[in-house]
């Protein structure tokens, strides 16, 4: 008799997890917002001038989820990624990404991308699907500062 109260112990707990809400413990983090790609070290130096604004625009609207389009080189594409783990100043990020690369079809996978919060960027490996690797530094783009307005129209 002692097992099955157990057993019923068991699934009474397990059947409370659903209804738990998710409380994140880890710090909060928003990738969000252009970055541009200011190095692919395993590539001539001019190949980033291919592409006139080589960037990747990220929009991370769920905590541990985000999307991004990139175009750098001759390649353009999107990517579905995913936050595996937040520290205070660093991230682990994971992603996939689909595209072309001068008309090619292009796939592959980051598994060991990191994002650093101190120089604000994120670096890595590309891994396309039966192809090669690029390592990748992505940093985020400087916005402009708008001046405050004054009120008084010039003439």
């Amino acid at each position: 008799m002692l097992l099955g109260e157990v057993v019923i112990v068991i699934l009474t707990y397990k059947g409370m997890l659903g209804r738990m809400p998710r409380i994140p413990s880890r710090p909060p983090l928003d990738l969000s917002g252009k970055r541009t790609v200011v190095e692919l070290p395993s590539m001539t130096d001019d190949y980033l001038t291919l592409s006139s604004d080589s960037h990747v625009q990220i929009t991370h609207d769920e905590y541990d989820r985000f999307s991004a389009t990139f175009k750098f080189g001759a390649q353009q594409g999107e990517i579905d990624g995913h936050v595996d783990e937040v520290w205070i100043h660093s991230a682990a990020i994971f992603f996939t990404f689909v595209g072309t690369d001068e008309g090619d079809e292009i796939s592959g996978a980051a598994a060991d991308a990191g994002y650093n919060a101190k120089d604000d960027t994120i670096t890595g490996m590309m891994r396309y699907h039966q192809g090669d690797e690029l390592p990748f530094v992505w940093r985020r783009a400087k916005t402009k500062a708008k001046r405050p307005s004054t009120g008084v129209r010039k003439k």
